[in-house]
């Protein structure tokens, strides 16, 4: 019994994460913003994409503290962001982006 229930609550944490990242959301916008930069991203959000590059994330608090080195980390998104969808009601949904974003800062410094 403790089995099925495992195994269950795991089949339904997993349907919730993969329909939360899904490019067929309710509005049709595949975009999510994760809060951190690409080197942050890689790995499991560890941080560990480049040996010569402390990176500090979200996800893992501890990068913060990189042995007496102050870290600064940013992420920017260029130009125009254009989508489209229409839903089953016909309603057509757009969405145009022509920004310049800066979606992720991080600062760091030892005390």
């Amino acid at each position: 019994m403790k089995r099925y229930i495992v195994v269950m609550a795991l089949i339904a944490i997993l349907c919730t994460l993969n329909a939360g990242n899904s490019i067929f959301s309710y509005e049709g916008f595949p975009v999510r913003f994760y809060g951190n930069d690409i080197y942050g991203l890689s790995m499991g959000d560890t941080g560990s994409a480049d040996l010569y590059r402390f990176n500090s994330g979200l996800g893992n608090p501890a990068l913060h503290n990189a042995s007496q080195r102050s870290i600064l980390a940013t992420g920017m998104i260029f130009g125009y962001t254009r989508y489209q969808s229409e839903d089953s009601g016909g309603n057509k949904n757009s969405f145009m982006d022509n920004s310049l974003d800066l979606p992720h800062f991080s600062l760091s410094f030892p005390i």
